[in-house]
């Protein structure tokens, strides 16, 4: 099983390495292959400060591996986040896939997604 695990990111590795790949490529396949790992079950959690903390520090950090900038280059959230193109989108993701599960309602009243019937009569 770890040979298995260690072979996987040996894999990613090479491919956050590859300069072929380009860096918005690369980002939208951190986002099916990593962050789907790193949030399973995520609509059970409770989170408190020092979680979402570690969920911003875990977005950065992947975001860092990928372009290959070492925390030795005191590089800014928002200059790594602007090179990329991208805003921190981990958290509210959570956030929104805990939404969905308890069958938080819209703007139309109606449940997102077919939410559970019975908080209809909430």
């Amino acid at each position: 099983m770890a040979d298995l695990i260690f072979s996987g990111s040996l894999s990613l590795n090479s491919m956050w390495k590859d300069r072929a790949l380009s860096k918005e490529l690369k980002a939208r396949l951190m986002r099916l292959l990593v962050w789907p790992v790193a949030t399973f079950g995520c609509e059970t959690w409770t989170l408190k400060a020092s979680d979402r903390k570690r969920i911003s520090a875990f977005e950065m950090t992947s975001y860092r591996r990928m372009l290959r900038i070492s925390w030795k280059e005191h590089r800014t959230k928002q200059s790594i986040l602007e090179e990329i193109g991208e805003e921190t989108r981990l958290l509210k993701d959570i956030q929104r896939r805990k939404l969905h599960f308890f069958g938080a309602h819209g703007q139309s009243g109606q449940p997102v997604h077919g939410g559970p019937s019975w908080l209809d009569q909430w």
